[in-house]
């Protein structure tokens, strides 16, 4: 899909995965739009900041979908050191769901404790968040 004028390759599954489903989904999780996370994830390994800016846009207003995200970028960290890293865990919305994240059954009850905030959160709040997470996810894709 294309909305600035340009597109973005897929993601390489063996390289830069797109979220795996879950393991015990969730009866909201059923309604969270992979599409949209692909496409930003896409634009945000390339760096592309306009297309980001859409995608973000976009997801805001989506508690699942923001939901989703930011599980998905609490397991990459938990996969990658065992914990969430300092730096990720500052004073912003995402840290809140990570909080409740670190608290969980990340498969059992991971989705539910970071839709929670969400759906509490303003779309600016979840829009920062949204940024927070695909920004980490980027850059864990890069390592």
């Amino acid at each position: 899909m294309t909305i600035t004028g340009h597109s973005h390759p897929p993601a390489d599954p063996q390289r830069h995965p797109i979220p795996p489903p879950p393991m015990r989904t969730a009866a909201a999780e059923q309604d969270v739009d992979h599409e949209l996370i692909a496409l930003l994830y896409a634009a945000a390994r390339e760096r592309c900041v306009p297309c980001q800016d859409v995608w973000l846009d976009r997801l805001a207003p989506d508690a699942t979908s923001t939901a989703s995200l930011g599980r998905w970028a609490g397991e990459a960290l938990m996969e990658t050191y065992g914990t969430i890293p300092d730096e990720a865990d500052d004073e912003g919305p995402l840290s809140e769901m990570f909080r409740l994240y670190l608290g969980e059954d990340t498969y059992a009850r991971g989705y539910e404790a970071v839709l929670t905030p969400c759906l509490e959160m303003s779309a600016a709040e979840r829009r920062a968040a949204a940024g927070k997470a695909i920004g980490i996810l980027a850059e864990l894709a890069q390592d």
